[in-house]
């Protein structure tokens, strides 16, 4: 029954990252599996101090995390904290960079973490770049126990296929972003377009 779940929310995460399912639902699937209520994809860009969501099983459009996004920005002072202890498929929790009694002081954790109901998270590091990250954050409901040794284990166990959903993702991106191009290029020039490299290759 275990590899059957597992086996599930993979098909779902793959099928998104192909653009074939939808990634609420296949975040839905995943937080469910790992008995968290909050997941996204997450990047960081360290030179600008920015971080966006990049996927996410809750609405954009929630009002908590509206309002803390127009109150505090993209800037994530404890994704900066932790970068220096980032690597490749690391499993990090606020905890090991920052005492738990500090962390519950934070402006996140009144500003979002509270209002949302929710307390503890987990990230992996799917991608460290020079200056930019690439994570998966799990977070639990408040009223849920820390991560247990286990339930990290599920994490350390979904770390591979997670990363290659996460290049999928990247890869369709990249092609979607030049059909985009293509597309603004042909509608400006009312024209067909097309693109070849040097060695007039399409």
């Amino acid at each position: 029954m275990e590899g059957s779940a597992r086996e599930r929310v993979l098909r779902a995460l793959y099928g998104a990252a192909m653009g074939t399912r939808s990634w609420s639902e296949a975040l839905d699937r995943l937080a469910r599996y790992t008995s968290t209520n909050f997941v996204s994809l997450d990047s960081y860009d360290m030179r600008r101090k920015v971080g966006s969501v990049l996927a996410s099983n809750m609405s954009p459009d929630n009002s908590i995390v509206a309002e803390y996004s127009r109150v505090s920005g993209t800037r994530r002072h404890l994704i900066e904290r932790a970068y220096p202890h980032q690597y490749k498929a690391a499993i990090l929790r606020p905890s090991h960079v920052l005492p738990v009694r500090h962390f519950t002081e934070t402006e996140i954790n009144h500003s979002l973490f509270k209002p949302l109901g929710m307390q503890y998270a987990a990230g992996i590091t799917l991608e460290v770049e020079p200056g930019r990250m690439t994570h998966c954050s799990f977070i639990k409901a408040h009223d849920a126990p820390d991560f247990s040794e286990r339930e990290l284990g599920v994490l350390r166990d979904l770390q591979p296929d997670l990363t290659q959903v996460w290049l999928g993702f990247r890869h369709l991106a990249a092609i979607e972003q030049q059909l985009d191009t293509l597309s603004t290029l042909w509608d400006y020039f009312d024209h067909a377009v097309v693109v070849t490299n040097n060695r007039r290759r399409i």
